[in-house]
């Protein structure tokens, strides 16, 4: 199964650096995901880690929901809402 698909990217550069220094293995960045480049190559591969699929799962169910609420009010209510962010994660 292919995991990957046109909105899914690999973190360089800049998203790398958000990356390492907030730990997170993925985010949402406008219309992408981005993800750290060895749980991206992993799912590139032909047997991927379940927990990376997980990763990925999860990062889906948030474009989905931005995608819903749209990316101004997403993004908003996830920056400046406490109790939102703590039920989006």
């Amino acid at each position: 199964m292919n995991w990957i698909s046109e909105k899914i990217k690999q973190a360089t550069g800049f998203t790398k650096f958000v990356m390492d220094i907030s730990k997170s293995k993925g985010f949402l960045l406008g219309r992408s995901i981005y993800l750290r480049p060895e749980i991206y190559q992993d799912l590139l591969s032909k047997n991927p880690n379940p927990q990376n699929i997980g990763i990925l799962i999860h990062e889906n169910t948030h474009f989905d929901r931005m995608t819903k609420m749209g990316l101004i009010n997403f993004n908003f209510k996830y920056l400046f809402s406490r109790k939102n962010r703590f039920e989006e994660e």
